[in-house]
């Protein structure tokens, strides 16, 4: 019988980052039961646990402004909600496109540049 495996990512709170394998095709957290919760975004589901003695986790998610203490796993969605692999490959894509930045800046050629005396 064929087993479906699913890859996410666990990010350590001092900023490593590893892959690990689920078998499930929907998000179950029964499969991940390391954790003790989860928030769910528009692609993607963060799983944590509250430990308030724990220290912040390094890891800034390209996807949200939130932060979380100690270990995180990041879940990858599709549309219908299914859990997509999720690798430190795809994911790192992800950040590089979202950080692409158009630039708007107008640069002239030196000859239109202004000099400055500062003798």
């Amino acid at each position: 019988m064929y087993t479906l495996m699913r890859t996410y990512l666990v990010f350590k709170k001092n900023g490593e980052v590893s892959e690990r394998i689920c078998n499930c095709k929907k998000f179950d957290m029964s499969k991940l039961s390391s954790f003790d919760h989860y928030k769910k975004y528009e692609k993607y589901i963060v799983l944590y646990n509250e430990n308030e003695s724990d220290e912040i986790n390094l890891t800034e998610l390209f996807f949200t402004t939130d932060k979380f203490k100690g270990t995180i796993a990041v879940v990858k969605l599709d549309k219908s909600g299914n859990m997509v692999d999720l690798n430190c490959t795809k994911y790192f894509k992800c950040i590089i496109k979202k950080g692409e930045i158009k630039n708007d800046l107008y640069y002239s050629s030196d000859e239109e540049r202004l000099d400055y005396n500062f003798t």
